[in-house]
């Protein structure tokens, strides 16, 4: 009797152990088949230089007595204070179908360095997760930028300054050129994936 329940007991123990070694096959299949988030710089906005505001198309014409005041007044200081929101647009690549796991991602923490003309001007964070759906899903991630930009820029006239926030409003990556570092943590069903360190510099997919 005792033969028969110990007997019964080492298969059940085994069936169980057999089961939770092919969930976790599966489980670790499905997080080795997962693709990384895309990441694409998609546009910049609501560009502020000295306390001047830049909008795309401006020329250096067109800014008023009042604006040129300030802004030599600000480079006579030795600091002028760009502040500006650099929007990253996050692509889910996985499908769901065929798959026992929902695979959309919730972007965790994304701490990041922004580089401008190969020159590190920011350093920040994520300040809320975000969640992507699957199947190609697609959501953009404002990020608050603010810096001076006399720390980057080794410069005397207002207009080099001018310039380039006019190139930054216009999202004129071939004349200033900008580039995201960062270490993205990226949430699924099944696990966590963290590529580790990734360079965003191009406007496409």
């Amino acid at each position: 009797m005792h033969k028969n329940i110990f007997k019964y007991s080492l298969v059940f123990v085994l069936f169980l152990s057999l089961a939770s070694c092919a969930q976790i096959g599966d489980i670790t299949k499905a997080l080795m088949d997962l693709k990384n988030l895309d990441f694409r710089l998609s546009g910049i906005e609501q560009v502020r230089l000295g306390g001047v505001s830049f909008t795309k198309d401006m020329k250096v014409d067109d800014l008023s007595i009042m604006d040129i005041a300030k802004l030599t007044s600000a480079v006579s200081k030795n600091s002028i204070p760009i502040d500006f929101i650099l929007n990253l647009e996050a692509r889910n690549p996985n499908e769901d179908k065929g798959k026992k796991y929902k695979t959309t991602a919730t972007l965790e923490s994304f701490d990041f360095d922004v580089f401008l003309d190969n020159s590190k001007a920011f350093t920040g964070g994520l300040a809320a997760p975000v969640k992507i759906e699957s199947n190609g899903g697609t959501k953009v991630i404002p990020l608050k930028i603010s810096f001076d930009l006399t720390k980057v820029v080794n410069d005397k006239q207002y207009t080099k300054f001018a310039n380039i926030a006019m190139n930054l409003a216009g999202f004129d990556t071939q004349k200033t050129k900008i580039k995201v570092e960062a270490n993205p943590v990226v949430s699924t069903a099944i696990g966590k994936l963290k590529p580790g360190r990734i360079n965003i510099t191009e406007t496409e997919y």
